[in-house]
């Protein structure tokens, strides 16, 4: 199995293609359309949490890409809450929560996507095979727009709190990062770097990847699928990742 664990929506989108293209059904997972730092899979994946604690009324606060966070989490709920939506409220003059918000049901909806989906990311616990977890850095650490989100992350930290998590570990995590490049990608020169973990964590990689959604210059969030697709090929062979 392919798990995104973000940090960034592109993560989700990329690895569900991939596996509509080799035949194999998706599941959602509670990362998937979450802008997620490490402290918010520390905070999600400790010993105590339940899904029902996110988005709390009195948790919420406005995102800095203006959506909705929740404090308690860390999470930021981007998709859930798009920020064109949440400027509606006030003619796009917010300095809080808009109490319009809870009125609607985008809140309750959103509690019920994310107690779902992580409902199927506990049943990992039981999963057979080896499970590839799924993780972009865009650019690394700092990030250009979230300068601590990967602070005291790397393969090692992962591997721990997700061996806790599990309770097991019988899985690998693959760390991408991101060079963009100008030019049409070459599928000889795609992969940048490969870097198996020397304790068996994963593999740390960087790809190259055209600007936008398959090089159309945009700032789509869903990147190059052909650059997607050349390295989870490799690492699903090399580190024997079972997809059913």
């Amino acid at each position: 199995m392919l798990i995104p664990i973000g940090s960034w929506c592109r993560t989700a989108y990329q690895v569900r293609v991939f596996l509509e293209k080799n035949d194999i059904k998706s599941s959602s997972y509670p990362f998937d359309w979450t802008i997620t730092p490490f402290s918010a899979l520390q905070n999600t994946l400790k010993k105590g949490f339940t899904p029902d604690q996110v988005l709390q009324h009195e948790d919420l606060a406005l995102s800095k890409f203006g959506s909705i966070a929740d404090r308690k989490t860390n999470l930021i709920h981007h998709h859930d809450f798009p920020p064109k939506t949440i400027s509606s409220y006030g003619n796009g003059k917010l300095r809080k929560i808009p109490s319009e918000l809870f009125a609607s049901d985008l809140i309750e909806k959103a509690q019920g996507r994310f107690i779902h989906t992580y409902e199927n990311l506990l049943k990992l616990r039981n999963c057979n095979g080896k499970i590839g977890f799924v993780r972009w850095h865009r650019t690394g650490h700092p990030d250009p727009k979230l300068p601590d989100a990967f602070e005291g992350e790397n393969l090692a930290t992962l591997t721990a709190l997700l061996s806790n998590f599990l309770e097991h570990d019988n899985f690998s995590i693959l760390l991408i990062k991101t060079v963009i490049v100008q030019n049409e990608l070459s599928e000889n020169d795609i992969i940048v770097s490969y870097l198996p973990d020397s304790l068996g964590g994963g593999v740390s990689a960087i790809i190259k990847e055209r600007k936008g959604f398959d090089g159309d210059g945009t700032n789509n969030f869903k990147g190059d699928t052909v650059s997607w697709h050349h390295i989870l090929t490799q690492y699903i062979n090399e580190e024997n990742i079972n997809l059913g």
